[in-house]
């Protein structure tokens, strides 16, 4: 039997990882996705790990995190979504599942 707060923290860090190397990417994104990767998803993001370790149960979970790939997925602009923020999406999304399930 897995452990669905600890596949979520598993995936959610994957998540953050993608995320801080599209940020870190020089010319990566338009400035005005950079500024609000920075300022708003990659804190929500941290939120999310660290609400993981606050011993709310994954429905709680589940629910406060919901908007997070669509967060994510926001920050494509009027073009496509970088590689490295779909796979940061992704990852978000298999979290939010694994605590669903």
């Amino acid at each position: 039997m897995t452990d669905p707060v600890a596949e979520a923290r598993q995936e959610w860090g994957s998540a953050q990882r993608a995320a801080l190397a599209v940020q870190r990417e020089p010319g990566g994104l338009p400035e005005r996705e950079r500024a609000l990767l920075a300022a708003s998803v990659l804190p929500q993001i941290e939120a999310a790990l660290a609400s993981l370790d606050e011993g709310f149960t994954p429905d709680e979970l589940v629910r406060w995190n919901a908007f997070l790939p669509d967060a994510i997925a926001s920050l494509a602009g009027a073009g496509a979504l970088d590689p490295g923020l779909e796979s940061a999406r992704d990852h978000m999304q298999r979290g939010l599942a694994a605590l669903a399930a």
